[in-house]
């Protein structure tokens, strides 16, 4: 019997589908649409719908990107799987009286099955013809569902890379120095005691200049010298007694040893009592051996300052 195939039929088939896809279809359309389908049943619906969809996507997509190396030879081995998954037309019957179904095989053409026994090709040309569109929609079908998968991928641009945040190292100030110490401490002026030097008679020193500054509630104080000579560590060095009253006299509090850099140029000086100072009486500066001593001989008192 006649299928009712017709090329004609099939490519205003094709045209109402991507109509459909694209701006719908008027009553009288749907209606010839569902008439040639029926009049060309070796037509795969499915495949000719997904092909439209495709040919639709690809006309409003400007310009369609090109595939990844690789990609257009995988969709040609996926498509006989995507034939062989396709649904096939209604068996009907053949001129000897039993059931005739259509085989889909290679590209080149198709085999008519009676009973059991197989048909050769007898009219190559009416075969490729029936195969070609069946096995071109099955690889559009493949095009469109690959493209779909790579379209988003391919068309957006890669994020931005994350800001490197560098983080800027801030340093702590440096500490202040002993000048600006003493400066500060000047400023608690209730609690703050300020004593000019006494030069003594020994031949180590002419004229010494300066103060000691004491705040016996902070237990803080600074000395300052102008004219005091340069010393050489590894020879003497000079060390700081604090006479307290609460405390016997022979044992005054060691104020710590220091240098003086530049021979008569004015020095500060931080004063670092060993103990705690309850009432300061006398300041004095004597000469000591490098290491300063734990009490001294009081040989070489150079300057002192008397408290009132």
């Amino acid at each position: 019997m006649t299928t009712g195939y017709t090329e004609d039929g099939h490519e205003r088939l094709r045209e109402l589908l991507v109509a459909d896809w694209g701006e719908g279809l008027e009553a009288e359309e749907r209606a010839e649409l569902e008439r040639l389908a029926r009049e060309n049943p070796d037509v795969v619906l499915e495949c000719e719908r997904a092909a439209a969809a495709a040919a639709v996507a690809f006309a409003f997509e400007a310009p369609a990107p090109r595939l990844p190396p690789g990609l257009e030879a995988k969709i040609l081995a996926a498509a006989p799987a995507h034939v062989a998954a396709a649904p096939m037309p209604a068996a009907e019957p053949s001129a000897r009286g039993g059931p005739r179904a259509v085989e889909l095989g290679a590209p080149e053409g198709l085999r008519a099955v009676d009973g059991g026994r197989s048909e050769g090709a007898s009219d190559p040309s009416k075969a490729s013809r029936r195969a070609g569109p069946a096995w071109w929609m099955a690889l559009a079908a493949s095009v469109a569902l690959a493209v779909a998968g790579w379209l988003p991928r391919l068309g957006s641009e890669p994020p931005p890379p994350e800001p490197i945040v560098v983080e800027k190292i801030v340093e702590p100030p440096p500490p202040p120095s002993p000048a600006e110490r003493l400066k500060k401490l000047e400023t608690i002026r209730e609690q703050t005691r300020a004593i000019p030097w006494t030069t003594t008679e020994d031949p180590w020193v002419e004229r010494v200049d300066g103060r000691v500054v004491w705040n016996n509630d902070l237990q803080e104080g600074y000395m300052t010298f102008a004219g005091l000579p340069e010393n050489d560590p590894a020879e003497h060095r000079y060390q700081l007694w604090i006479f307290d009253a609460k405390r016997d006299e022979r044992f005054p509090v060691d104020g710590g040893v220091f240098d003086v850099p530049v021979d008569g140029a004015e020095t500060v000086v931080p004063i670092r009592a060993k103990l705690p100072v309850r009432e300061p009486t006398l300041f004095a500066v004597t000469l000591e051996g490098p290491d300063g001593v734990v009490v001294s001989d009081r040989s070489h008192i150079l300057v002192v300052a008397q408290v009132d």
